[in-house]
């Protein structure tokens, strides 16, 4: 019967402290009878000498202990007044994130957009135009980036029954983004019952997507940008971006409200949210 086991620290000049472990109990077929991962070493038992101590219920049938250190190294000895030991080390190599490889001919390591259209083409929010070309400053449109955000939030499909759009089909490959976005209350359209396909999308209407998709939350601060008026149908959603990092403005304390928004600037508009 086994109702626990010890190990004592015995580090060499090659081996380090052994600072968590997994063990197993085994019967005489390899059954497992009872079993513990990933449990820390006590700071005080991280010292040559010291021993750890690991309690359990009786194990009648116990005929083997089976130890594998999972972090540090280092030789030491195991005891139990029954069982024979078998200890196995496992090596756990640190993750090296994987960088997506560049495609683009027309994107640099030097651009302020890099990461964010590596990201975007590595989740599949977006692909380049051609084959290598992103073109980053490209216009979008406003179903353009309606299906690059709703590609980023998961591409749910959309459950509402009826297209409120009268400019929005079913055959249109951005449909289900679209109503995917009236469903989320991202947009309500731009009147007229029309949603507004093939209309180019500025800044203003970029920032309140996200804000929309972001529920819009309250803002306390004051806009930093002077072409941001107070009262702005987008002055919310402009502070919310500014506070939450998701922009910076063009420059000259300037948001660019009415500028028309680029493939580049788009993706780093959801980086940054992603973020």
């Amino acid at each position: 019967s086994i109702g626990g086991f010890k190990f004592q620290q015995r580090p060499s000049a090659n081996n380090g402290i052994v600072q968590v472990y997994s063990y197993r109990i085994l019967d005489e077929n390899q059954n497992v009878l009872a079993s513990g991962d990933s449990i820390s070493v006590p700071q005080v038992s991280r010292t040559g000498g010291a021993w750890t101590i690991q309690q359990l219920a009786d194990n009648v049938d116990a005929r083997y202990i089976e130890i594998s250190v999972l972090e540090g190294q280092g030789g030491f000895a195991a005891i139990s007044e029954v069982a024979p030991i078998r200890v196995t080390k496992i090596t756990l190599e640190p993750e090296v994130p994987e960088v997506p490889e560049n495609p683009f001919v027309d994107v640099t390591e030097n651009d302020w957009f890099y990461d964010a259209v590596l990201w975007a083409v590595d989740k599949g929010v977006t692909v380049g135009t051609s084959a290598n070309t992103f073109n980053p400053l490209g216009e979008l449109t406003r179903e353009q980036f309606v299906v690059m955000l709703w590609r980023a939030a998961g591409s749910s499909e959309p459950t509402i029954a009826e297209n409120p759009f009268s400019d929005v089909t079913e055959n249109d490959w951005f449909y289900k983004a679209v109503l995917w976005a009236a469903e989320e209350g991202v947009t309500t359209g731009v009147g007229n019952g029309k949603f507004g396909v093939g209309e180019s999308c500025t800044r203003a209407e970029i920032v309140t997507f996200l804000y929309a998709y972001a529920d819009k939350p309250v803002v306390e601060g004051t806009c930093p940008f002077t072409d941001v008026i107070s009262g702005d149908w987008y002055e919310s959603a402009v502070i919310w971006a500014y506070e939450n990092g998701v922009t910076s403005g063009v420059g000259n304390n300037m948001f660019g409200v009415n500028i028309v928004c680029t493939r580049s600037q788009a993706v780093t508009f959801l980086y940054a949210m992603d973020k």
